[in-house]
Parts: structure tokens; sequence; C-alpha cells
């Protein structure tokens, strides 16, 4: 595992945290399904959408809807489209040129978004989204 990242106790979140700190270019794919999961979830609780996409966790939006697809959770992919599509010509993983268009939104530009997105987080449980990409990460 990449890190040295183990489940401690079976809490996705332990896992994640190892992962989030280990380099990204060791990471399974199942191990990116979880990173971007967690730092999404991470992020947007924290300070919403603004805040996920101007911070390295936003590198990984577009994981972050595979995995959400991938895993039954496609409300929440959609909500993460469309978040990526507010920052205009396109999404990119590269932060620094994302920092640059975040900067010059509007702050509320993701107002709405941040609502749904703490909406879809009570209404849910991406707890068990996370215990089960951590499930697909352990032996």
């Amino acid at each position: 595992m990449a890190g040295g990242a183990t489940t401690e106790g079976g809490d996705p979140w332990v896992l994640y945290s190892q992962l989030a700190l280990a380099d990204p270019t060791s990471w399974t794919s199942a191990q990116r399904a979880l990173v971007a999961i967690g730092g999404l979830r991470t992020e947007v609780n924290n300070g919403g959408f603004d805040q996920y996409f101007f911070n390295s966790a936003g590198n990984l939006a577009e994981h972050a809807v595979a995995a959400a697809l991938a895993n039954g959770e496609p409300a929440l992919a959609d909500l993460v489209r469309r978040a990526m599509a507010v920052l205009g010509n396109g999404y990119t993983p590269d932060w620094t040129t994302r920092q640059d268009v975040v900067v010059e939104l509007d702050p509320s530009a993701f107002a709405a978004l941040d609502a749904e997105f703490y909406d879809l987080e009570a209404a849910s449980d991406l707890d068990d989204l996370m215990r089960h990409l951590a499930a697909a990460v352990s032996p």
C-alpha cells in the first residue's frame, strides 16, 4: 500500500489521511478513488467548492466523479460535474491554473452548489461510500 497505509480499526478516514500524505504517483486506482472522495468531502465541508477547487484536493475532481459513478452515487457525481462547470472554459486538474480561475470568480459562485452538497451529505450515507472505497483498498 502507498506510504505504508493501513486501515487501523477499519476507519476509512484514517486510511484516507495516510494516503493523502503519500506520493500520488504511487496510488492504485482504488487508493486514488478513496483520496478523491475523501478530499472532496473534507474540503467542501470545510469551506465549500471554492476551497475544494482552490486547494490540491480539487486536482482529483474527475476521479471523484468517476468514483461516485462507479459506486452508486450518481447525484454526487452530477453535483461535482456542475461545480466543475462553474470554472468556465473547463475544469483543469492543474492546481496553479485552477487557482487563477477560482480567485477571479464571484465569491457566491458556488453558494447554491455548496448548499446542495450539504443537503446531499445529510440525505445520503457518504460515510458508507468511504467505507466501501476503503475496503477496496484494504487486502
